[in-house]
């Protein structure tokens, strides 16, 4: 019996580092690269321009949002995902993977609720490292966190 479930999607992790963006009090983003049709290397020579595959929806605005904006990407050779900081409840290792689970959750639960598309991929990409906020007086982590959702390709 299979409840209503469907097989999961694959899934993978990206890290980047934010220290720069954090340093220059910019928004960081990760640039995912889009699939090749094939892994194989070409038959001729000579400089060609490869088309890329893959259906991205990207959660736009923090997953904490109630009516969450998501954006398509079907073209180009690059995703572009926005990295979101998120603090977490207290200051211990527990609550950093309390808000992985957290988000994934959140993530996956909006793009149920807005895309109707077969779900194929979901990548995280995480942002390194968590800022201790014991600094600022504050109990607590920050974290940086994004996603893509690899949709079905017909």
């Amino acid at each position: 019996m299979t409840h209503g479930f469907t097989a999961a999607p694959e899934f993978s992790v990206c890290y980047l580092d934010v220290s720069q963006n954090l340093r220059d009090g910019q928004m960081p983003f990760y640039l995912l690269e889009r699939p090749l049709p094939h892994d194989q290397p070409k038959a001729w020579s000579g400089q060609t321009e490869i088309a890329r595959v893959g259906k991205f929806w990207i959660p736009l605005q923090s997953l904490l949002v109630a009516d969450q904006q998501w954006f398509f990407v079907d073209k180009g050779e690059k995703v572009l995902v926005p990295i979101h900081a998120y603090r977490t409840a207290s200051r211990s290792l527990t609550t950093i993977f309390g808000l992985g689970q957290q988000l994934a959750i959140l993530a996956m639960t909006s793009f149920r609720a807005q895309v109707q598309e077969s779900l194929v991929r979901v990548v995280q990409i995480l942002g390194h490292d968590c800022t201790d906020l014991a600094g600022e007086g504050v109990d607590a982590f920050r974290c940086y966190c994004g996603f893509a959702f690899e949709v079905e390709s017909k």
